[in-house]
């Protein structure tokens, strides 16, 4: 008899769909980001690392003073020499060589980026090209490679670039990145839907509470009402039997 009468909303809530529901709501939610990066373009990296050595012509005798300047952690030369590798005057260059206007390739704000950096405690530097063309990379790359120690050369006479890198066979592609992006909707999509179904049942408790308070007042209610009326009997029938016994007195008398 309770089946027939069981609550529809409760079966669409029963534990099986609720857990259905979390799993909706984050297939949606990845899926949602799956179209959404599927828009986007890709961008390719390629890195070129160079290391600072002592020059070929360096004498014997000062090599060890041209050594001890490198190592030094603050060193002027190797500061020197990443701002060479990340100046606009080597940018320029390579983009040329790629075919590609010269504000075309930068640090920042640019369609193909250009960083370079050195690596703590070392002489290496590191050079990273970024773009949504890795054609266009490889040939920045290629030119990179030559121009860098061309200009370091022509700066140092006590120093020289060494490379320490060939270009890959294949690029990184570095954006966009769509798995860490649908994994990540896929979790938030879960924990909305589980943050949804805890609400849920918040409010359906509260709601429940409501109605058995209510029921608990009505009860109350009708007990005071039947508690009443007999109270109001028993209160007159002393009364009355009070009258009749003073009517008895006096007629005796």
């Amino acid at each position: 008899m309770n089946n027939e009468h069981e609550n529809p909303l409760r079966r669409i809530l029963s534990p099986h769909w609720r857990v259905l529901a979390v799993v909706a709501l984050a297939g949606l939610a990845g899926l949602a980001a799956l179209v959404v990066m599927s828009g986007e373009p890709k961008t390719y990296e390629r890195e070129s690392s160079f290391a600072i050595r002592p020059s070929d012509t360096v004498p014997n005798a000062a090599l060890s003073d041209v050594v001890g300047t490198l190592s030094q952690p603050d060193s002027a030369v190797t500061e020197t020499v990443v701002d060479m590798l990340g100046s606009a005057r080597l940018r320029s260059s390579a983009a040329q060589a790629a075919g590609l206007p010269p504000t075309a390739v930068g640090e920042s704000a640019a369609t193909y980026g250009w960083k370079a950096t050195r690596r703590p405690g070392s002489t290496v530097v590191d050079v990273a090209l970024t773009g949504p063309s890795d054609a266009e990379l490889l040939k920045m790359q290629t030119a990179l490679s030559t121009e860098a120690a061309r200009l370091v050369e022509d700066n140092f006479a006590l120093y020289r670039l060494e490379s320490l890198s060939i270009p890959a066979a294949s690029p990184d592609q570095v954006g966009p990145k769509t798995k860490q992006t649908v994994a990540l909707a896929l979790i938030l999509g879960a924990l909305l839907g589980i943050a949804l179904l805890l609400l849920e049942r918040k409010l359906r408790a509260s709601l429940a509470q409501g109605a058995l308070d209510q029921r608990r007042d009505l009860r109350q209610r009708r007990s005071d009402d039947l508690n009443g009326d007999p109270g109001g009997v028993e209160v007159a029938i002393p009364a009355a039997r009070r009258e009749r016994d003073r009517g008895v007195a006096r007629s005796e008398r």
